[in-house]
């Protein structure tokens, strides 16, 4: 099974985040097969842009190549197809109905992970929450 990393998950790498880094390199000490999306890498070179130290956004510039290289060597970054694009709408429209909307790359984040049934890694158990109130056979794991 696939693990689907939320942003989050990637900025604790970045930032050197020890609990974050620790539960990583035990996925990949397990072999354990882990994704992002191209959501993601938008979010991280939008964070790295915000770096006011030119020293320190090149080191995370040159780190988040490394990693980025790494998972588009596997094939593992993944983008909305068709079907996943109509579960968002819907998706979408639940939460808004229920009143609890949820930011758009969360949601086209968690949609990937829901229509491929890949377990998804975050650590914002404030917006996945309530995703998880309309799906509650999420496999969802929460670091941090």
């Amino acid at each position: 099974m696939i693990c689907l990393l939320d942003t989050n998950i990637l900025i604790g790498i970045l930032r050197e985040h020890k609990p974050i880094v620790l539960k990583y390199n035990q996925l990949t000490k397990k072999q354990q097969d882990k994704g992002i999306t191209s959501y993601t890498i938008a979010e991280l070179y939008e964070g790295v842009n915000r770096v006011e130290s030119l020293k320190k956004m090149e080191a995370q510039l040159k780190l988040l190549e490394i990693i980025l290289n790494d998972f588009e060597r596997r094939n593992r970054i993944f983008s909305l197809s068709r079907k996943e694009a109509e579960k968002y709408a819907e998706l979408k429209m639940a939460l808004e109905k229920k009143g609890t909307p949820i930011p758009i790359m969360d949601l086209l984040i968690g949609t990937i992970a829901i229509v491929n049934n890949y377990k998804f890694i975050t650590s914002d158990k404030k917006h996945f929450q309530n995703l998880e109130d309309i799906i509650p056979k999420l496999n969802i794991e929460y670091w941090g």
